[in-house]
């Protein structure tokens, strides 16, 4: 059944809502690029958070760092992938 048919026969709300949606999907795809967006810059920013837990006494315990200077060091290291504790 297409959609015109849908249009004529079937719930026509949902009918027009779907034409809207396939004759015009730029609307729709614009909101869905921009939530991909967020939820990205949000996994990146809980990541970095994470990254700056773990990449101190990694730092310390095998490059002998003090805990100062490894501090120091874990901002820029951290866009860079590193060992997972397990």
């Amino acid at each position: 059944m297409s959609v015109r048919e849908l249009l004529k026969t079937g719930n026509q709300k949902s009918a027009r809502t779907l034409l809207e949606l396939r004759e015009n999907p730029e609307r729709t795809l614009s909101v869905i690029q921009i939530g991909i967006s967020l939820v990205g810059a949000l996994a990146a920013a809980v990541g970095g958070a994470q990254a700056h837990e773990t990449l101190a006494p990694y730092l310390i315990q095998t490059f002998h760092l003090s805990a100062a200077v490894a501090r120091a060091s874990r901002s820029p290291l951290s866009l860079f992938p590193t060992p997972s504790s397990a």
